[in-house]
């Protein structure tokens, strides 16, 4: 597979270059102390590029990942196959699942990966792969219209299945599905710094498979994570402030050092380490990193 790896990786940091150019005019035009502005000049002959668009190109430090997440399985087959000798087949919180009111299920969003900022520039990933037990791909994407075009009492539950979610710039949490010729790029913590704060990181998790028709099945995605180097000055634009760039949005809430977010009803809790407790423009992006490895781990 390592040719395919290679080729692919190198096509999504190709794209990523393009979006960062974009994202560079944007911040050019609401920051004049912004790198460049975003324009191109020629620079002894070669042409000048915005911050972001820079970090990507040149940048030696991208990591491509091949994602598995592994079958969701309930507690109490855990157990079972604890009790068997036969180990686990995936880790899962016992605070994944509680009742609520009425006896209704609320499922956490800790299942596969929970709710976390990525804290380099830009991420790029391609439309998952859903597979079952014997490996063979499962089409998600017809499932879900079917599902949703039917009257079954399952119709709710399916609509709330497993997949990667996004908290939108409102609040409002939101399943983001790509089709198979799709690609998806959202913004870091490091292009939230570097813009001053007029670019802002997205919010995301990743949430196991539990409805009836896809319980049992793994994900498998690609993902390209698009750094700049580690002595990179983590600094923000002239005429920018800490305060733009650490301030919440919407209804977030100062809770610990966590920035706390959810649906109207709490139903969907989203906690992200502050950026005001890991970042100052005095470190450099190794030190960022480690700040923010050791506020999640």
């Amino acid at each position: 597979m390592e040719s395919a790896f290679k080729d692919l990786g190198k096509l999504i940091v190709d794209v990523g270059a393009m979006v960062a150019k974009q994202c560079d005019v944007y911040v050019g035009s609401k920051c004049a102390g912004y790198a460049n502005n975003g324009k191109v000049e020629k620079e002894g002959g070669k042409e000048g590029m915005g911050k972001l668009e820079r970090v990507v190109r040149e940048s030696r430090v991208c990591k491509g990942r091949l994602l598995h997440y592994f079958p969701y399985v309930a507690k109490e087959q855990e157990e079972e196959k604890g009790k068997e000798g036969k180990g686990t087949v995936c880790p899962k919180k016992e605070a994944d699942e509680k009742d609520e009111e009425g006896g209704k299920k609320e499922m956490y969003f800790s299942t596969w990966c929970g709710w976390h900022n990525d804290h380099g520039s830009l991420t790029g990933l391609t439309s998952a792969m859903y597979l079952d037990v014997e490996g063979r791909e499962v089409d998600v994407c017809s499932s879900t219209s079917s599902s949703a075009s039917s009257n079954s009492e399952d119709d709710e539950e399916e609509e709330d299945d497993g997949g990667l979610y996004a908290l939108s710039r409102g609040g409002e949490v939101v399943k983001i599905l790509l089709l198979p010729h799709q690609l998806a790029f959202q913004i870091g913590e490091t292009a939230q710094i570097h813009s001053g704060g007029l670019l802002r990181a997205t919010p995301h998790a990743v949430k196991g498979s539990t409805t009836r028709t896809k319980k049992g099945l793994s994900r498998e995605t690609f993902a390209v994570f698009m750094e700049p180097e580690m002595h990179e000055p983590m600094t923000m634009p002239e005429g920018r402030t800490v305060e733009d760039v650490c301030k919440k949005q919407g209804i977030m809430e100062s809770d610990g050092g966590k920035e706390c977010e959810g649906r109207e009803g709490g139903r969907v809790g989203v906690s992200v380490p502050s950026l005001a407790s890991r970042w100052d423009p005095s470190i450099d992006f190794a030190e960022f990193t480690s700040r923010t490895l050791k506020s999640y781990y």
